[in-house]
């Protein structure tokens, strides 16, 4: 007749045979009911300071480091690069690829090779205090603006909502952002909407 319960059994079922080594002598800890080691999960823990991680969360990355001994290397080189973007040391970057290109993790090595083609930029973001954030956001309060009166008005009231919501950020966050700005970025985009109706 076949198997007769849920897929869901099923799955945990074979989640647990999954855990055991060959001989089937030594398992990974369990987290609690319900909740799954997720590849999202192991990853944070990898990047996470050592100081920050639950006792339950230390003992599941020391079970995972010493059942397959090639992650050693990987946690090694994560936590290299995450402490280097933390203190804002980019100037290391250079021995940090080096090293890794050497290592023998595969997905590990092309994420470095991937930094050399920009990697004056990767070392000014890893050094550099300043970010993009602020402008970054701005513009996506403008951008939803614009989209939640397409269709509806002209110009001219996008216009004022955009020159009101600059005043209004202007009293609530810390970055400078003057109405000029903002005006120029809406005259920027209706002149682009009028090029493409025409």
């Amino acid at each position: 007749m076949g198997y007769l319960r849920s897929s869901r059994t099923l799955a945990h079922l074979m989640t647990e045979w999954r855990r055991q080594d060959p001989g089937g002598t030594r398992k990974l800890p369990r987290r609690r009911a319900g909740e799954a080691w997720t590849a999202r999960r192991v990853a944070f823990l990898f990047i996470a300071p050592p100081g920050d991680l639950t006792t339950e969360q230390a003992t599941y990355l020391a079970a995972l480091r010493a059942a397959a001994p090639s992650l050693a290397a990987v946690y090694a080189h994560a936590q290299d690069f995450a402490a280097m973007l933390r203190g804002r040391h980019g100037q290391h970057l250079d021995d940090w690829i080096a090293r890794v290109v050497a290592g023998d993790s595969a997905e590990l090595c092309a994420f470095a090779t991937g930094l050399l083609p920009d990697k004056e930029a990767g070392e000014a973001g890893l050094t550099l205090s300043w970010s993009t954030g602020p402008c970054e956001g701005h513009i996506h309060k403008i951008k939803l603006i614009k989209r939640s009166m397409y269709g509806r008005a002209g110009f001219a009231l996008l216009r004022q909502r955009v020159l009101r919501s600059a005043g209004t950020c202007r009293e609530t966050c810390t970055t400078p952002w003057p109405a000029a700005v903002a005006a120029a970025e809406v005259e920027a985009w209706a002149g682009s909407g009028e090029r493409m109706a025409a």
